[in-house]
């Protein structure tokens, strides 16, 4: 029976010839292993979900400046990364308002 790779950005498939160097063991034990987390960051996004590594380099300026300028195309995975980090100071600082603005 073949396997149903879920599509996912971040987690690529294994190949074909990535596959023909493994074991059936080992080829199921990474497609379960895939599977598992793909469907728990739908799930649970916010203690699943994938970052990008440039949010480490965000993350690192917010340590020493108060504000930051993101720039990027389409779907380059700013918003997510503001949305993010708002649900993560939310969740750290119970009680904490916060407001997130945009201009058009």
């Amino acid at each position: 029976m073949p396997l149903t790779w879920t599509p996912h950005p971040a987690l690529p498939p294994l190949t074909k010839s990535e596959m023909l160097s493994m074991s059936a063991e080992k080829i199921l034990a990474y497609y379960e292993t895939r599977e598992e987390a793909i469907a728990q960051e739908k799930d649970d996004p916010y203690r699943h979900g994938f970052e990008l590594d440039t949010w480490k380099l965000a993350d690192k300026e917010l340590k020493t400046h108060s504000e930051i300028l993101l720039m990027g195309g389409n779907r380059a995975g700013k918003s997510e990364l503001c949305a993010k980090r708002v649900v993560q100071c939310l969740v750290e600082n119970p009680g904490t308002i916060i407001w997130c603005l945009t201009e058009q």
